[in-house]
């Protein structure tokens, strides 16, 4: 790059608005230099105009169109790196418009003559089109390029610095010495340079009701895989082909349909599950479930015995995998030596060795007929503590090892039993992700409304909580173990956020003891072994699939550095901070406009 060049730059960028020079010239150069390198200065002239008006249309944006559905976000996905003035004078917006206008569509049309009426009206139809959000993300990548990152190995803890990662058609080709890579002409260059790329997220245990919010809210927060663990059926099957053909965008999905429960079953609601009666119902259900293309079966707590034996044999006939609660006339050994696949929740806290027995003391059907309905939490806890009474870590331990004989991974989904337990201090604490949850749900989370804290005796919220720290307590030793966990967050529990609460798994992993390695690995590398997917995921390696996030942090320091996305690279796309930014308005702007139809 020339003196003249350079000097032409920094003119240039002065030009910028304010507010964007403040953050990002020096990275621009930076970005220009290699980029009169890579493609000579008639592509730099070009970008940088390009780059000059994009960033005061965004200032206009925001200022002109705010408090409209559209987004400067959405309007301009394709920029990597979008600011906005607080205010602007009379003289910046006339001069703003000017270039936005004269050299925005002068450069525009230099680039690309046969594509700009095209693309002209698409935008002229957008800026006049209010109340209409961009949803589609960005076309993919065939090439793409993450220069100069710091790689996050997660499943030995390494930090690969200075790393350049070659992509093509969404699957690494090469991962080379920052200073040897060589970028193909256009491709999608990505700025490591401080930053950290790990492999994307899972959650293990959560239920899609809103695939217009769930969907975008997983993907911004770097949640790339998810395990659907029961669902209305007609819907779960219907994204999941959508998922698969293109039509919908959204995290690596693995779906169980509705979920098999006994006849007196708690599946809630009732159109989440299936009613199994006997052994013949069981197996004819696996096989429907095999047959409509769901990747596993979940089971539930009331099946009886003879259902849950039917269901694993058939389950194992038709290659099937089964997963979920550990049935209550069922023992842990017994279910993990059949072949369950996951246990959910806090399992370990059945009492000894043999199925959970209610008799005599039957206070549910004591609840029903009398109409008191603290009876029913007196009597949990009462039960509980009899099961707390009798616990014992030599008897967990052997239990644990079974898991580990049979490679029976758990899912604690500790976020989901922290709301239990501390529900009232939940609803006092603010927080600015119930903006992603319609109000009538919202409404129902309060624990004077909630049907499972409603009725809470003082007993009850004692037993919650000894409850809750004896998990904790747990989770470092079925690590040391060598007990497989997961991460998962039961999305649909009040106050679990999709995406976002799989960052507050991690991070209660890391608080039960847990190291920040071992707890960024139950959202990582485990989810990958537990499907069987590590030869093409679960890594940043040649030969897997481009599926990572890049953070402006290193989480193994720290993992709230997990809250610090950068951008999200998934599907052979490159979905940068703005882009983010925009399907995570998309989602708050569903939940906004389904709170319209509720009224």
């Amino acid at each position: 790059m020339t003196n003249l060049q350079r000097r032409t730059s920094r003119l240039l960028l002065q030009l910028h608005p304010p507010s964007f020079r403040d953050r990002f010239e020096q990275e621009m150069l930076l970005d220009y230099e290699d980029l009169v390198q890579h493609h000579g200065a008639l592509r730099l002239t070009v970008d940088l105009f390009q780059s000059l008006g994009r960033q005061w249309l965004s200032v206009l944006s925001a200022e002109l169109w705010s408090g409209t559905i559209l987004t400067p976000q959405a309007l301009l996905s394709s920029q990597n790196a979008l600011s906005f003035q607080e205010s602007l004078t009379p003289f910046e917006v006339l001069r703003g418009f000017a270039l936005s206008v004269l050299l925005f569509s002068t450069f525009w049309i230099a680039e690309d003559p046969a594509g700009t009426s095209r693309d002209i009206l698409k935008l002229f139809s957008i800026i006049t089109t209010p109340g209409k959000a961009l949803t589609s993300p960005p076309m993919a990548h065939k090439d793409v390029e993450i220069r100069d990152v710091t790689i996050v190995d997660v499943e030995h803890g390494n930090l690969l610095s200075h790393r350049t990662v070659l992509i093509e058609d969404g699957i690494v080709t090469s991962v080379v010495q920052a200073t040897s890579a060589h970028a193909k002409n256009g491709s999608a260059v990505v700025d490591g340079r401080g930053r950290f790329l790990i492999p994307g997220l899972w959650d293990m245990h959560t239920h899609i009701t809103h695939t217009e919010v769930d969907f975008p809210l997983y993907i911004a927060n770097g949640v790339l895989g998810i395990r659907s663990m029961g669902g209305v059926q007609d819907k779960v099957f219907a994204w999941q082909k959508q998922l698969k053909d293109g039509s919908l965008f959204g995290p690596l999905a693995f779906v169980s349909g509705p979920i098999l429960d006994g006849p007196n079953g708690t599946v809630e609601p009732k159109s989440y599950g299936v009613t199994i009666s006997n052994a013949e119902e069981g197996r004819a259900e696996v096989d429907t479930l095999k047959a409509k293309g769901a990747d596993f079966v979940k089971v539930y707590s009331g099946l009886s015995r003879e259902s849950y034996f039917a269901i694993a044999d058939e389950a194992k006939k038709v290659e099937l995998p089964y997963a979920g609660h550990l049935p209550d006339r069922i023992t842990i050994e017994e279910a993990s030596n059949a072949g369950q696949r996951s246990f959910e929740h806090a399992i370990q806290y059945g009492g000894p060795a043999t199925p959970r027995q209610t008799e005599g003391d039957d206070f549910m059907a004591e609840a029903m007929k009398t109409g008191n309905y603290s009876l029913i939490p007196e009597g949990i806890a009462r039960q509980g503590k009899r099961w707390l009474d009798s616990f014992s870590q030599k008897w967990a331990d052997e239990q644990y090892r079974v898991l580990v004989g049979n490679r029976t991974y758990l899912c604690p989904t500790l976020a989901a039993q922290g709301w239990i337990s501390f529900s009232d201090e939940f609803a006092s604490k603010p927080d600015a992700r119930r903006q992603f949850i319609d109000p009538k749900t919202l409404v129902y989370w309060q624990p004077s409304m909630n049907l499972i804290t409603k009725y809470r005796t003082p007993a009850y919220i004692e037993w919650v909580k000894v409850r809750y720290a004896k998990l904790l307590e747990q989770i470092p030793r079925q690590q040391a173990l060598g007990v497989q966990l997961l991460a998962g967050t039961d999305l649909t529990v009040p106050y679990i956020y999709p995406g976002f609460s799989v960052h507050d798994e991690v991070r209660l992993m890391a608080s039960a003891g847990l190291t920040n390695l071992q707890a960024l690995q139950t959202a990582t590398t485990h989810p990958v072994t537990f499907f069987g997917l590590q030869k093409s995921l679960g890594s940043v390696e040649a030969g897997k699939r481009a599926e990572f996030v890049l953070l402006d942090g290193n989480p193994l320091s720290n993992l709230n550095n997990l809250d610090r996305i950068r951008s999200v690279i998934t599907h052979g796309r490159v979905l940068r901070r703005p882009e983010l930014d925009a399907m995570t308005e998309d989602a708050a702007n569903a939940v906004r406009n389904r709170a319209k139809t509720q009224k």
